[in-house]
């Protein structure tokens, strides 16, 4: 017997700041016309802007902002500056 699909999602991939607020705007519209699953900020996404991105949406997928600039090496600091973000 098969299980019904559930736990689709959307995602919305943005780059950069700007677009990340565009992407919010959209995932706004798309959150009313979705009836099951999750909304995911794809990207872009900053410790300073994820409370306002969560309000939109379900989640956000993030990876670039973790990672030092010139290492791309996730860094602890920045890990740790997302997950405090989220808890406050």
């Amino acid at each position: 017997m098969r299980q019904p699909v559930h736990d689709l999602g959307l995602v919305i991939r943005a780059w950069g700041a700007a677009t990340a607020a565009l992407a919010a705007r959209i995932a706004v519209v798309l959150a009313g016309a979705i009836l099951a699953g999750a909304v995911l900020a794809g990207s872009g996404t900053t410790p300073q802007s994820l409370a306002a991105t969560l309000r939109r949406c379900s989640g956000a997928v993030v990876g670039t902002a973790l990672k030092h600039p010139q290492t791309g090496r996730i860094e602890r600091s920045r890990a740790v500056a997302y997950v405090e973000a989220r808890r406050s």
